[in-house]
């Protein structure tokens, strides 16, 4: 939570405000403690003098925190651009992919038209014998196996 603060509070207010407010807070400590040799201001001394300290070292607290929010912004765009080179790689191989499976899927369905012609050829001789020929038998098996294709298993 004191982070998510932090960062959010950073991006509203411009980087050039922190150092503003460190040499401001140092300038306005010397100027009280001078002051504080006047007796009418001496009495505010144990405020001013700290309250000046305090809002020095949260001035550069945030500076810090600036230049840390400043690294996060880098590593984040740097990562945002591995990403897109990794995205525009990937939408490459897929389409070659997509190409690869289109092709293989092309030549699946003329093996299978083929092997389908063939046992269309060889029909009425394995109908008129009623026994599978040695030529219905390795038309089968190239067509479950694939072998032409050289998809075998």
């Amino acid at each position: 939570m004191f982070n998510w603060v932090i960062l959010n509070l950073i991006g509203f207010i411009p980087v050039w405000v922190w150092p503003c407010i460190i040499g401001m807070s140092i300038a306005a400590y010397i100027i009280f403690s001078v002051l504080t040799n006047i007796p009418e201001v001496a009495q505010y001394r144990f405020i001013l003098l700290p309250s000046c300290a305090v809002v020095c070292f949260v001035a550069i607290f945030m500076f810090g925190g600036e230049g840390i929010a400043a690294i996060y912004k880098a590593d984040i765009k740097a990562l945002e651009n591995k990403v897109k080179i990794a995205e525009e790689k990937s939408r490459s191989v897929n389409t070659e992919i997509q190409t690869v499976i289109q092709y293989k899927t092309v030549i699946v369905t003329k093996f299978k038209e083929s092997i389908n012609k063939k046992i269309e050829e060889k029909k009425a001789e394995i109908n008129a014998s009623c026994k599978l020929s040695d030529s219905a038998i390795s038309l089968y098996n190239q067509a479950v196996i694939g072998s032409q294709l050289g998809l075998e298993k």
